[in-house]
């Protein structure tokens, strides 16, 4: 007897930190899937620089776990699943992790468990324009073997306003804070807070690849 078929998404991003457009994301796209799959991103090329893997895996589960408090427009929401597996891909490989590898290895382990699924890559408007697309690894033969979701940004908010924030803030820490609760959840902005990530050049890392390697650097960038 088969499997019923899963309806799978799978929403990577640096989560550099985590964000309210992030939550947003959920909200627009929750009544479609099952399933919908938070993958950290684990090594990027060219020196991109974050945060480590393990802070930015407990501010992602934070973020799953504010969609569980939020009033989504769904009647009913899907199961949020915060996922390491680039970190597993990374590992195994002396190379960057693309869209193609992650995607199929979240198939190849449905398929192990004798589950069936239907995986939707899930991207923001930037990287749905043709010219950026086709830069992807594989671009074409990920939308002959999976789905691609379009959302829509409907709030203007970037990881990279975060970071700046509290790099330039020389404030007294209540009022970061407070700043910080208008562009992330409560618990990653506390969670930022203990841990005093973005503060300075210690609370970061840079997973970086030789740069003579001729990768996919648009779509590396991109995912972040």
């Amino acid at each position: 007897m088969k499997s019923e078929m899963q309806r799978i998404a799978i929403l990577g991003s640096a989560f550099n930190p985590p964000h309210l457009g992030h939550l947003d994301i959920l909200n627009q796209i929750a009544w479609e899937f099952d399933e919908i799959w938070l993958v950290p991103s684990y090594c990027h090329a060219f020196g991109k620089v974050m945060a480590p893997f393990k802070d930015r895996m407990a501010m992602t589960r934070n973020l799953a776990q504010a969609f569980d408090g939020f009033e989504c427009d769904s009647p009913i929401k899907p199961q949020i699943i915060v996922s390491d597996i680039e970190a597993r891909i990374g590992k195994m490989k002396d190379s960057p992790v693309y869209t193609y590898d992650l995607l199929d290895q979240v198939e190849t382990e449905y398929h192990s468990r004798n589950k069936r699924c239907n995986l939707t890559f899930v991207i923001g408007p930037d990287n749905a324009e043709p010219k950026v697309w086709s830069r992807f690894h594989r671009s074409k033969e990920i939308l002959e073997r999976w789905s691609v979701r379009r959302v829509t940004e409907r709030m203007s908010v970037r990881s990279s306003q975060i970071r700046e924030l509290i790099a330039d803030f020389n404030r007294p820490k209540r009022l970061l804070m407070a700043r910080l609760k208008s562009f992330t959840p409560l618990a990653i902005a506390d969670y930022i807070g203990e841990k005093q990530l973005y503060r300075n050049a210690q609370s970061l890392r840079h997973y970086c690849y030789n740069p003579e390697e001729k990768v996919q650097q648009q779509e590396l960038l991109s995912r972040g």
